[in-house]
């Protein structure tokens, strides 16, 4: 089991900042010098689920 204070205390502002802000709407940013991997959270009324980024959608014809 890590631990986790000691991982915070050694974690610079801009990594706790990061890590609050997030890398996307639903995965936290990962701090890879300290072994903290990116997490996908979720909101509860929806359940867990995963949404893939859409990058275009098609016209109707």
């Amino acid at each position: 089991m890590p631990d986790i204070d000691r991982i915070v205390e050694q974690m610079t502002l801009e990594e706790k900042a990061a890590l609050c802000t997030g890398a996307s709407a639903w995965t936290t940013t990962p701090v890879e010098r300290l072994g903290v991997p990116e997490l996908l959270v979720s909101d509860g009324p929806h359940g867990v689920r995963r949404v893939p980024d859409i990058h275009a959608v098609a016209a109707q014809s």
